[in-house]
């Protein structure tokens, strides 16, 4: 039996009103109970977005995000968090009577505390790894991106190992959020994505200075559709190996990050075989102040002739790619060669 992400959101969601209701009747321990939020709202003005300059497309908007957030340690053992999302572009609604569709719950889970090393976490929840070139929250986009799923952490101080499950269904951008993924046609609501999502990320901090993170992820897609990465990556099976490095030296003015990863899988009939890579290098003028010099290239690799039996296309997941290749999000860690200076 197969459990949308949806639903499971929906049972964690009932399991915590429930426990919630329980410890009502006591006194609620303020120093167990954590609230919080964020307001955001933002201008962003987009002249010629489209590298056309005869199509008059000039964007000016203000987007609103606003989260709340409540955590509960209801035992030692067992904490509970909501964080609920109101997103939306002012002016783009005909009345505000009927925007339910844009209050949503970002992150809503239960956790597991003090299982000998391991921390079970159930629900939708953000996940970020390393510098977020596969996984992260995107949290740049005006409605961000968090997981539905399970996953087990174990961690002994030198050793942290993440263990996941999640399912992803995506469906095409109704304009609530210009910043996420732009494209150049919107496709059709029936033009949708159903993923499963899996995977093992390990860091090791046991030498000085320096962080070790072997990593395996799992991408099942048996959706139709491009919104991945293009109309023939449908009905994909997708396995990515990967390491990171990053660490310190020099009294830590000197950081420094290489991390490459291979992929291999199946795509319809082709074989998926890609692979990519990334060295970044910085100097600061003081530890732990602003003031830094850094140099980065990042290479990923494309499919040099689509008529083979090989799919050599580099894809980059999850990510939040804004702050590697820039903030009109139209590149990605695929098909590229890119060297920056900061």
């Amino acid at each position: 039996m197969k459990i949308s992400g949806r639903a499971l959101s929906t049972i964690v969601c009932i399991i915590a009103i429930f426990i919630f209701a329980t410890v009502a009747e006591a006194a609620l321990d303020r120093e167990r109970l954590t609230i919080g939020g964020e307001v955001r709202e933002r201008y962003e003005f987009r002249d010629d977005a489209d590298f056309n300059k005869v199509v008059d497309d000039a964007l000016s908007f203000i987007s609103s995000r606003i989260r709340l957030h409540a955590g509960y340690e209801v035992t030692p053992d067992l904490v509970i968090f909501f964080q609920m999302q109101d997103s939306r572009l002012f002016g783009s609604e005909t009345s505000t009577a009927s925007n339910e569709k844009n209050l949503d719950l970002h992150q809503g889970y239960l956790q597991l505390k003090n299982l000998g090393p391991w921390v079970l976490t159930l629900g939708r929840q953000e996940m970020i790894y390393g510098d977020q070139k596969l996984v992260g929250n995107f949290g740049w986009s005006n409605i961000g991106r968090s997981f539905d799923g399970i996953k087990m952490g174990y961690d002994t101080g030198r050793v942290r190992t993440d263990l996941w499950l999640a399912t992803i269904r995506k469906f095409a951008n109704t304009g609530a959020d210009p910043t996420f993924v732009p494209t150049p046609t919107v496709p059709s609501v029936s033009n949708r994505k159903e993923q499963t999502f899996f995977g093992m990320y390990t860091t090791y901090s046991g030498l000085p200075e320096v962080s070790i993170e072997p990593y395996v992820l799992f991408l099942w897609d048996t959706g139709s559709g491009g919104l991945i990465t293009d109309p023939a990556a449908q009905d994909q099976r997708r396995v990515t190996l990967g390491l990171r490095l990053a660490g310190k030296a020099m009294a830590e003015s000197i950081d420094y990050t290489a991390e490459g990863a291979y992929q291999l899988g199946g795509i319809q009939s082709k074989d998926i075989a890609a692979y990519a890579g990334a060295v970044k290098l910085g100097y600061n003028f003081t530890p732990g102040l602003p003031g830094r010099l850094g140099i980065e290239f990042d290479y990923a690799s494309g499919d040099d002739n689509p008529a083979d039996g090989d799919f050599k296309t580099f894809e980059n997941l999850f990510p939040t790619n804004h702050i590697h290749y820039g903030y009109m999000d139209y590149v990605g860690w695929r098909n590229m060669q890119d060297l920056r200076f900061s």
